[in-house]
């Protein structure tokens, strides 16, 4: 598949997930994998976490540290019991939204969400991104790839790569 050959590199990892998902929220295998190469990096920020499958993931793959943001309560619940029947300790969970981050720093943000709240949280993603900081977005459809990428240039971010399934993006 796409992501397969792109990044060149999939892990077979033994995570738990407890049996609640909620539908609007679910997400493929695929759009998980996409960060797994890079997820020994030291910090990591992930915003609509869902279930929190990748950051345990990127737990298990040895990242640091992780903070990990949703405004869905039942995500938040969610992703709190998954960690911890993973036995994972270095994810911090908050409700809310980007605007928590003021005075922290990340070797990756990954944020996956619509086009409207990446536009309009692209500031915080930036202010908080160390030098060299490596910046994921996924969520949105292939048809707003150009408006994401010429606001994201508006903040000196390069874009090098887009990959696209089934109309959706990162």
């Amino acid at each position: 598949d796409i992501f397969k050959k792109e990044f060149n590199q999939t892990y077979d990892l033994d995570i738990k997930v407890n049996d609640f998902i909620p539908q609007d929220k679910l997400k493929s295998k695929k759009q998980v994998s996409i960060s797994w190469k890079y997820a020994t990096v030291f910090t990591i920020f992930l915003l609509a976490i869902s279930t929190c499958i990748l950051g345990i993931g990127m737990s298990i793959r040895g990242a640091k540290s992780i903070v990990a943001i949703d405004i869905d309560d039942a995500c938040i619940k969610n992703s709190i019991e998954n960690c911890q029947i993973n036995g994972i300790k270095n994810v911090k969970i908050l409700h809310g939204d980007s605007s928590l981050l003021s005075g922290m720093s990340f070797d990756t943000v990954i944020a996956n969400i619509h086009k409207n709240i990446l536009i309009k949280d692209l500031p915080n993603y930036v202010s908080v991104m160390n030098p060299g900081a490596i910046l994921y977005m996924s969520g949105f459809f292939t048809d707003d790839s150009e408006d994401i990428i010429k606001e994201a240039q508006k903040y000196k971010l390069v874009h090098s790569k887009t990959l696209e399934m089934n109309k959706w993006c990162v």
